[in-house]
């Protein structure tokens, strides 16, 4: 067992990192699951934190088309569907053409919003869009219209909680492409720059670190910089991900260092 006091060299000292370079092969495993974990912290919270008000000026005009469409038709989301009084209707609007309930897929994806049965688009362009499930309830144009009056709601603002409310519903699935996605970009890196440390070492001193040890103490060196990393996305989500990969070549650079210190003093 590693004792907290082990646990905290580790965060501080590389001399820490290399002693422990031999450690068993699932607990490197789960400690670079646990660190790619927390290395993914900043882009969940960033995802969470999406406001209304950003998502609108990523799709500027929808809210005025929206606002439009609830006040002159007849439809309602109930228990996570859309249905109108007309099925494939399409409405031209100042920014937008508005697919009501389209009997086919819509491949137009330049300034369109489609209202499907069970699921919502708006697309700006082919890289700008927003996809997302009816989650937030049930509630009809009409009763919105009447709330739009009697308890003075800005459409504005309803319709930046609309769309944040289709950017969160897709977030459990989001978290898992995110999650994977930097499980494999830090795979493929620690990997190629574990042989490459190997390689070089070998080169200068002799064949005298393992690439299975290089590899634990990449894994190692990479849990420190990522705890700092979470810590900082709880104020500033961004910096927090653009710092990590920068703190992390930092901290291999000393680490390598201490490795070839170490290497020295094996040889004499």
């Amino acid at each position: 067992m590693v004792s907290l006091r082990e646990i905290s060299d580790i965060l501080i000292s590389n001399q820490a990192v290399i002693k422990h370079r031999r450690i068993r092969w699932y607990k490197t495993m789960i400690l670079f699951l646990f660190s790619a974990f927390i290395v993914s912290v900043p882009f969940f919270v960033g995802k969470f934190s999406t406001t209304g008000s950003s998502l609108l000026l990523n799709f500027e005009g929808f809210h005025e088309d929206f606002y439009e469409l609830i006040q002159t038709k007849s439809c309602e989301f109930k228990q996570g569907y859309f249905g109108c009084d007309q099925q494939n209707q399409i409405i031209q609007g100042k920014t937008y053409t508005i697919y009501l309930l389209p009997q086919e897929e819509i491949k137009k994806t330049e300034n369109v919003v489609i209202f499907y049965r069970d699921s919502f688009l708006i697309s700006k362009t082919s890289t700008n869009y927003q996809y997302g499930l009816y989650t937030f309830g049930d509630v009809s144009f009409s009763e919105l219209r009447k709330n739009f009056s009697d308890y003075q709601i800005d459409p504005q603002e309803w319709s930046g909680v609309f769309l944040r409310n289709m950017a969160l519903s897709n977030l459990s699935f989001e978290l898992v492409i995110i999650y994977f996605g930097i499980v494999v970009q830090y795979s493929v890196y620690i990997l190629v720059v574990s042989l490459f440390m190997m390689l070089v070492n070998t080169k200068q001193k002799g064949n005298l670190w393992k690439y299975g040890e290089v590899l634990n103490m990449l894994v190692i060196a990479m849990f420190s910089p990522a705890l700092l990393m979470a810590f900082l996305s709880l104020f500033m989500a961004g910096t927090a991900s653009i710092v990590f990969p920068i703190l992390y070549v930092v901290r291999i650079v000393f680490l390598y260092q201490a490795m070839m210190k170490s290497s020295v003093e094996i040889l004499d």
